[in-house]
């Protein structure tokens, strides 16, 4: 019992000192009637089609997955249709465009190239953009309609 009484202090000082930080980050336009928000951003070397759990999907050698989850915002009061084919991950180093060739929705991993989306008026789209990144970089900018933005998250 003496044992497990200085265990259990050392538990609680340790746990106490250890915080969570939310980081957030702030409104982006994808176009002139929609606006996105980034909720988060993983880096993953595999990624796997959560309702088949039996489909994994690893990364080349040298990359690795950047998932960009994203909340894209109708301002309008019509239904907009749009594409993520305008749309990179930029590498700065090497000035490179990386596409985000699929996307999750609804927990499914789908293909992106030419799908035309719509969000209706006045509503909101959930989307994760699936990136195949170098490995060794770390994402920092987008390239949307020949716009770069860095991404910089608020804490």
């Amino acid at each position: 019992m003496r044992k497990i009484i200085p265990i259990l202090i050392l538990l609680v000082l340790l746990t106490s000192c250890y915080t969570i930080k939310k980081s957030t980050f702030k409104e982006y336009s994808f176009n002139q009637n929609i606006d996105f928000v980034i909720n988060k951003i993983e880096e993953k070397n595999s990624i796997s089609d959560y309702p088949r759990t039996n489909a994994r999907y690893k990364s080349n050698f040298n990359d690795k997955f950047v998932l960009i989850n994203l909340t894209l915002q109708n301002s309008s009061h019509k239904t907009q249709k749009f594409n993520f084919n305008n749309f990179y991950l930029l590498d700065a180093k090497t000035n490179t465009k990386y596409r985000a060739d699929s996307a999750i929705t609804l927990g499914f991993l789908m293909k992106n190239k030419n799908v035309n989306h719509q969000i209706k008026k006045y509503k909101n789209l959930n989307k994760t953009l699936v990136f195949m990144f170098p490995k060794k970089e770390k994402p920092r900018y987008l390239k949307i309609n020949n716009r770069i933005i860095e991404i910089i998250s608020k804490t």
